[in-house]
């Protein structure tokens, strides 16, 4: 149980890596009032941007990781965000 967190984060990211949604286990019957789409039985194959990976522990400690994937031009926007040691001002 301890590294399952770190087991859920690394499926995760390779969701997003892969472009590959897992199934969702223990859904044998949906719904017809609940308008999501699982995927039952077999994994499936669609474009991922970003995925959250939740963590539930006992005693109350939670923690989300949001995880996208990596983009070239992010990156460019970022770096016009972030100050040069000249440029910041420490009032």
């Amino acid at each position: 149980m301890g590294a399952s967190s770190a087991l859920e984060a690394l499926a995760t990211l390779l969701a997003v890596q892969n472009d590959c949604v897992p199934p969702t286990l223990n859904c044998d019957e949906q719904d017809p009032e609940c308008d999501i789409d699982p995927v039952p039985t077999n994994s499936r194959k669609l474009k991922i941007e970003a995925a959250l990976s939740n963590s539930f522990a006992f005693g109350g400690s939670n923690a989300v990781l949001a995880i996208r994937k990596w983009n070239p031009y992010h990156e460019k926007k970022l770096k016009k965000l972030v100050l040069k040691p000249s440029q910041r001002r420490w009032d």
